[in-house]
């Protein structure tokens, strides 16, 4: 089972993490859709990363039927994500 945990913050920025890798940037919505366009990961510019990174490094949310789904935006397989219950007292 894939560990990822993504905060969409209001203003437009968010925090993702993959497998205990942070990757941060800024989110779009359209319709159904919210792309992810990181700007760091691992706390070093997406620039300053290896290619493979960067290539890699953009991520599209989908809400379709009630369910939220997360994936590469190249990639065809997405992970189904689940809402956090809430931690505020």
């Amino acid at each position: 089972m894939a560990a990822v945990d993504l905060t969409l913050k209001p203003g437009g920025g968010f925090v993702l993490v993959d497998l205990g890798m942070p990757f941060t940037g800024t989110w779009v919505r359209s319709g159904d859709t919210i792309n992810l366009r990181v700007e760091m990961f691992m706390n070093v510019a997406i620039g300053k990363q290896p290619m493979s990174v960067q290539e890699a490094s953009n991520f599209v949310v989908e809400y379709k039927e009630k369910t939220m789904s997360f994936r590469g935006d190249n990639e065809m397989q997405s992970i189904t994500l689940k809402k956090r219950a809430s931690t505020k007292s």
